[in-house]
């Protein structure tokens, strides 16, 4: 225990979470994000639910990367958006 080591591979994908820069609509493929991100295509992120009490309504989602801009703050997404997320 005290004469371990630990040695860890992969890459740190950052930032783990950013703002939305505007708002996006029901029917949007893309999102705008405040930080620039180095994740990949074919990742999976989650967009937080933009209701202020959403217990019965589930309003996050979780969308598949299909491409990133090369500044790191556009980001596609395979399928549409189905709820109003606030940037």
């Amino acid at each position: 225990m005290n004469t371990s080591t630990v040695d860890m591979h992969g890459v740190l994908f950052t930032p783990t979470w950013t703002r939305l820069t505007q708002t996006a609509a029901p029917g949007t493929r893309w999102v705008t994000v405040r930080d620039a991100v180095n994740w990949r295509v074919g990742q999976l992120v989650a967009v937080p639910t933009s209701v202020w009490k959403d217990e019965c309504r589930n309003q996050n989602e979780v969308r598949q990367i299909q491409s990133v801009s090369a500044d790191g703050k556009n980001i596609t997404f395979t399928t549409a958006l189905q709820f109003l997320h606030y940037g």
